[in-house]
Order: structure tokens, then C-alpha cells, then sequence
């Protein structure tokens, strides 16, 4: 989560956060083949999920927001650092894992911040990262998130073909997307603003269960769209 949504009153526990936080965990069981790996969290934000990555081994946290590196909580990491996806504070091949989850889609040049995850994995190392899907809803919710994009299959693809194996390509939210589709498409000539209301608490259980449940399934997805797109690439 970042620094600016909870100043916005957006929750870490409503039903979004906590099934990311579940697609997170079933990704890094899935693919963290051993405990104790070196693990860089690009965009870490104010570190909600660092509990969930914490388990998985040594991790070290970097945002561009200072206020929000302050308030990563330290004994999920072992370090925390104010830096931008473009410029790592980190020499080469010191990572086994990188995560960026919602985090490209804020960077103008994303293929240059892949580059420069590239740079910082080991060989063989895994750039495990979520963004937002389907450009034609991208409107008024994204410019407020300070989105430069939303992504298809292609356009993610596109900042991986030098040296990347695709290892997973899988659409998230899917279940929920018709209703949040409908939603967006209206709203896209409103004015640059994101509304934060808290839901009845049974439509949060209800929304939670259904993507605790996708994330749960997504190694063996076989959704044809969704609001997310989840992928874990190999350095090669």
C-alpha cells in the first residue's frame, strides 16, 4: 500500500489488499524453491505486505517516498531504502527473487526499470510482478493512482524479450472484472480522483473469499481476462 492511500482512507485489510496479499504468498510457495533467498520488494510502499514475504527470506524494501520507506516495518526486512525501479542502490546479481507488485504501471519507462531489475537478479533469478489490465478501461481512476498505463498480454511481453524466460502469464480479478469494468468505463470521463468507501462489511467477506480463492488457483488459471495481469519471469 502506498503512503498516499491511506491518507486517502483506503484500508490495508479491506478485500482487495487481503487477497493480494494471498496471490503474493501462493506465488512465492509456488516458486521460491527454498527458504532464505535474497528477495528485493520494488515499490514496497508503507510495507503492508511484508509480513506475507517475510517468511520467504532475507528481503530488502525500496520505494522512491521517504515517508513511506518510514513506515515499512523493520523486522520484515532487513533493509530499507529510498530508491526509485530506475536507479537500485544494489551491485549486480544480488538478488535471487524481485517482486514489483502494481508498480511498472507508475514508471513512464517501464522497460528501463526492467532492465534495471535485470540488472540486480542473479542468473536464473525470478522477477515475480502484478500490474493493471485491459487499456481500454485505463480513465480518471488510473491518472489519480498515477498510472501511465494499463496492460495487455503483449505489452508486458514486450519489456521481456531480450533475456527473460516467461515462466507464468495469468489474468487476476477476473471473477469480480464485469462489475468493476462497468464501473470504470463509466467513470472514465470524471474528473482525476479516487474514492475510497468502505463496503458493507458482507460484500467486503464475499469480494475477499472470491479472490482469496483466485489467488489460491492462479499457477493453473485458465481465465481469459481480468483487472490484473500476474507474471514470474526467469533471467536468463
Amino acid at each position: 500500500m502506498d503512503r498516499r492511500d491511506k491518507e486517502r482512507g483506503v484500508h490495508a485489510d479491506n478485500f482487495w489488499f487481503r487477497g493480494k496479499k494471498s496471490l503474493i504468498q501462493t506465488l512465492l510457495r509456488a516458486y521460491v524453491p527454498v527458504p532464505g533467498v535474497n528477495i528485493l520488494n520494488v515499490g514496497a510502499g508503507t510495507g503492508d505486505d511484508m509480513h506475507v514475504i517475510h517468511p520467504f527470506g532475507k528481503v530488502y524494501a525500496t520505494d522512491p517516498d521517504e515517508a513511506s520507506v518510514a513506515m515499512i516495518p523493520e523486522q520484515y526486512c532487513v533493509e530499507k531504502k529510498v530508491a526509485d525501479a530506475l536507479h537500485l542502490p544494489y551491485s549486480d546479481g544480488t538478488f535471487d527473487i524481485a517482486l514489483a507488485f502494481d508498480v511498472l504501471e507508475h514508471i513512464e519507462d517501464d522497460h528501463a526499470a526492467i532492465a534495471e531489475i535485470r540488472r540486480v537478479l542473479k542468473k536464473d533469478g525470478l522477477f515475480i510482478l502484478s500490474v493493471p489490465a485491459m487499456p481500454e478501461l485505463f480513465g480518471a481512476h488510473d491518472r489519480a493512482l498515477g498510472h501511465f498505463r494499463r496492460y495487455d498480454q503483449d505489452m508486458l511481453r514486450s519489456g521481456f524479450v531480450h533475456g527473460w524466460e516467461n515462466l507464468l502469464l495469468k489474468w487476476w480479478n477476473t471473477t469480480l472484472y464485469p462489475l468493476a469494468a462497468r464501473k470504470r468505463k463509466k467513470d472514465r470521463a470524471k474528473k482525476d480522483e479516487v474514492e475510497a468507501p468502505r463496503l458493507p462489511a458482507v460484500i467486503d467477506r464475499v469480494f475477499g473469499y472470491i479472490l482469496q480463492r483466485e489467488s489460491q488457483a492462479i499457477v493453473h488459471s485458465k481465465a481469459h481476462r481480468g483487472l490484473s495481469l500476474v507474471a514470474v519471469f526467469r533471467k536468463r
